[in-house]
């Protein structure tokens, strides 16, 4: 018996894929860009926090195709100017992260349509037939709308 079990061969798993495959890449066709934060680029004060004028540094973007759950765009009215709130959720495939070479972590962002959210919970616990065994199937990632203030992007040196 190998690691798939008894019931769920490495066909099945196969099968899976290239239904996820098809289904993002033709039907659902959400292309999403990936921000890596540069710890080493971002300028921090004595107590290791970000300088707020300037925000913290990101390598150049990956493009990823994602399902994404959206809220509504709030708007209220802070007394200084309107200030904008919306949480998403985007659902990455785990091989896709990999090919890409991307791995998600708290404080990168998300570029889609034209606003960016910064990650603020991942999730990478959904196993096919809820065995640890079993592949792991997709990144679930919890965003907020950032502001444009707070985002330098940079080319990423490598």
């Amino acid at each position: 018996m190998d690691i798939y079990g008894r019931y769920f061969s490495a066909r099945d798993q196969n099968l899976i894929n290239a239904v996820n495959n098809e289904l993002k890449n033709n039907i659902i066709e959400t292309l999403v860009v990936l921000f890596k934060v540069g710890p080493d680029q971002t300028n921090r004060n004595v107590y290791g926090e970000v300088k707020s004028t300037e925000g913290k540094t990101y390598y150049t973007g990956v493009s990823l195709y994602a399902h994404i759950t959206r809220e509504e765009l709030e708007s209220e009215d802070a007394g200084f100017g309107v200030d904008r709130n919306q949480n998403m959720v985007f659902a990455f495939l785990e091989d896709d992260l990999k090919s890409a070479g991307f791995y998600p972590e708290q404080g990168d962002l998300i570029l889609f349509n034209e606003r960016y959210y910064e990650m603020s919970n991942i999730s990478n616990d959904k196993y096919l037939l809820g065995n640890q065994p079993n592949k792991n199937l997709s990144f679930v990632i919890n965003t907020h709308y950032t502001r444009l203030s707070h985002i330098n992007v940079i080319s990423r040196q490598i």
